[in-house]
C-alpha cells in the first residue's frame, strides 16, 4: 500500500516489519513439519485487520487487506516448499 497523508511512515514500517516476520514463521513451520499452524496466520490476520474497516465507501481497502496478506503467504510458502526440496536433494 503507497505511503500516503492517512498512513504515518512509522505504520508503513511496520506493517512491512510485521509481513516480513509472517513469512519468516511459515518458512519455519515448513521446514518444521508444521505447515498446519500457517492455518492460524492464513486465518488470524484478515480477521484482526477486517474490524478496521466499515462503509462501502473502504471496501478498496478491506480488499487490500485480505489479498495482499494472502498473496504475502502464497509467496512464502511455495519458497519455503522450495528450499525444503533443495534441502532434501542436497542432503
Amino acid at each position: 500500500m503507497p505511503i500516503n497523508s492517512t498512513k504515518s511512515r512509522d505504520s508503513f514500517v511496520a506493517d512491512k516489519s510485521v509481513g516480513m516476520a509472517e513469512r519468516l514463521l511459515i518458512y519455519v513451520f515448513v521446514l518444521a513439519g508444521a505447515p498446519s499452524a500457517i492455518g492460524v496466520l492464513v486465518t488470524a490476520k484478515p480477521l484482526f485487520r477486517f474490524g478496521d474497516v466499515t462503509g462501502k465507501q473502504q471496501r478498496r481497502h478491506a480488499e487490500y487487506i485480505i489479498i495482499g496478506p494472502l498473496a504475502s503467504f502464497a509467496y512464502a510458502v511455495t519458497l519455503s516448499y522450495l528450499v525444503r526440496w533443495v534441502l532434501t536433494v542436497l542432503v
